[in-house]
């Protein structure tokens, strides 16, 4: 082995960015792969607000009333009536089959008892599996039928002399004002877009993290690596992971550009501290990758145990289903994701505008995963000169 003419973290680093240079592996990890995640959720998410969701119909009614509810329902910006079905099977079948998301039951004789005075029910089957679009549909199925039932009422009192605003009052006695604070189009954009490039991001920072500190021990390397260090473990760790931390961080700035400016999503906070948390986040992550390669001494089931960690986060962040609703052991289990923070973060400062001191304590959490990188040190050491963990897959 030739002898190390410069040593210490510069010396790590140079070493560091010739491999990255000359590893195709290790540029698809890097680059390639989080950028293609990027453009394909992108693409996937571009419309933001689902529309035209297909609805069928069963108007076993057929009157002027049924058919304007009908046309009401098909005009809203969610529902499209892709189905007219002649009786309740089809529309059931059409239903299971999944060509629509809901089945709306007008009755027979519904305008007939509208004008008797009574309260016939329009009748709404939906597919609550997927919740966004049964939400909507909920949503709007309910807004068209009060909207109906209020001109009729309306229409009911002005024939009865009743002023237009003594009639209103009737119509709606006690008026719910609805005030959405956050997310008032339902955007899959800013709720789901940007917890998802994040969660792609992570995966790949852990990934690379992995690779990056096990394949010295797979290549039996991990003592040229000490070298360059001047024998210092830390200062090893600190100029292998440094560019990486550089990448990641730029290509995170560009996923932030992309959301706030590309996407329009709304950044009613403090950039400064999304810029922050992301640039905590992915040494997070790497501390995370060095610590399952100083237990394991082995590439191939770090690797696994990263994949595990990583790809199964979403589940545990409160995106979909809140956190405090989860069983302690989900809940503890998100407690050790450092996703967990930085999403935090980017919903307070983004969507929130939330005051920049509750945003403190996930900056200190996030901190704190960076710092597991001290009690890899002396197990690393040991695994950087001693031989016999070298070269394992």
């Amino acid at each position: 082995m030739a002898a190390v003419q410069s040593t210490g973290i510069g010396a790590v680093f140079s070493r560091e960015i010739k491999r990255l240079i000359t590893d195709p592996i290790y540029l698809t990890v890097m680059m390639g792969l989080p950028l293609f995640s990027f453009a394909l959720l992108i693409v996937m998410f571009y419309a933001g607000v689902p529309r035209n969701i297909p609805v069928a119909v069963y108007d076993s009614d057929n009157s002027a009333l049924s058919r304007r509810i009908t046309r009401l329902i098909d005009a809203t910006p969610s529902m499209e009536v892709t189905h007219k079905v002649s009786d309740f099977e089809q529309g059931r079948s059409v239903v299971l089959s999944g060509a629509c998301d809901a089945l709306i039951v007008l009755p027979r004789n519904l305008e007939y008892d509208v004008l008797k005075g009574l309260a016939p029910a329009v009748i709404n089957y939906y597919d609550n599996l997927y919740l966004l679009p049964a939400s909507l549909i909920f949503r709007d199925v309910n807004r068209v039928v009060g909207m109906v039932s209020a001109g009729i009422s309306m229409h009911l009192y002005a024939a009865r002399g009743v002023m237009p605003r003594q009639a209103i009052k009737m119509v709606e006695p006690v008026k719910a004002i609805t005030r959405v604070l956050f997310n008032p189009y339902t955007n899959y954009i800013y709720f789901l877009v940007g917890s998802l490039l994040p969660t792609m991001l992570q995966i790949f920072i852990l990934m690379g993290a992995v690779y990056c500190f096990g394949d010295e021990l797979k290549r039996g390397t991990a003592g040229d690596w000490l070298e360059h260090a001047g024998g210092s473990t830390w200062k090893a760790v600190v100029g292998k992971a440094l560019p990486s931390t550089i990448v990641f961080f730029v290509i995170g700035l560009f996923m932030n550009t992309l959301l706030f400016h590309f996407l329009a999503a709304p950044l009613k906070g403090s950039a400064f501290l999304i810029g922050l948390a992301l640039l905590l986040f992915i040494p997070a992550y790497q501390a995370i990758g060095l610590l399952m390669v100083t237990l394991t001494a082995n590439m191939r089931l770090s690797l696994s145990g990263a994949a595990f960690f990583s790809s199964t986060a979403f589940c545990f962040v409160g995106i979909t289903f809140p956190i405090y609703g989860m069983p302690l052991p989900a809940q503890l289990w998100a407690g050790i994701l450092p996703l967990n923070y930085y999403l935090k973060i980017y919903i307070d400062q983004s969507m929130r505008g939330a005051p920049p001191l509750q945003s403190l304590a996930y900056l200190g959490a996030l901190l704190a995963f960076i710092l597991l990188f001290v009690p890899c040190l002396p197990r690393l050491h040991k695994l950087m000169l001693d031989e016999r963990y070298w070269g394992r897959i």
